[in-house]
């Protein structure tokens, strides 16, 4: 079992470091924003990745025992808070956005086979940490899922070297 596990991680350690990124260092995380990152639904990304500065912060923290996850998870938290964003403003989503969501998921799962779920998890409960985030993504899967059923892409190490870098700044 372990064979097959430090396989895939070795091989995403390699695409981490050869695409653009890898992982970034916590003295290059910004400052987390306190309540002021929960006054409003986009939240604060001083550094314009696109992903909130306190999910950022949360990801590195929630995440250091495996660095391999991480890059991953802040693609996950850019696309969905982008389509939480999205949707509030117009009630339209983009429509790559379930595929995107799964197709990252899958590769966390491959990553991290045991403890996928729980990290996922997490990050969701750190992304969704005020009301209107909730009722707005709430809205939002509901239009998604609209009463079908939904199959989870199969992936491979490949496949994911989409998500193996940290997300690039809009600066």
């Amino acid at each position: 079992m372990s064979r097959k596990i430090s396989t895939p991680l070795t091989i995403f350690t390699l695409l981490a470091i050869t695409a653009c990124g890898g992982t970034t260092e916590p003295s290059e995380l910004p400052e987390h924003p306190g309540e002021a990152g929960r006054l409003t639904l986009e939240g604060i990304d001083m550094d314009l990745d696109g992903v909130r500065d306190d999910v950022q912060i949360h990801i590195h923290e929630q995440n250091h025992d495996l660095p391999d996850v991480i890059a991953p998870l802040l693609h996950m938290a850019k696309y969905r808070q982008q389509a939480i964003i999205d949707y509030d403003d117009d009630g339209v989503l983009e429509e790559s956005y379930l595929d995107t969501h799964l197709h990252t998921m899958e590769c966390i799962k491959l990553i991290d086979p045991a403890g996928y779920g729980k990290r996922i998890t997490l990050l969701e409960q750190a992304t969704l940490n005020t009301g209107e985030r909730w009722k707005t993504a709430l809205r939002l899967d509901a239009a998604i899922a609209s009463g079908q059923a939904i199959a989870r892409p199969s992936v491979t190490v490949l496949d994911c070297q989409d998500v193996m870098s940290i997300p690039a700044s809009d600066k």
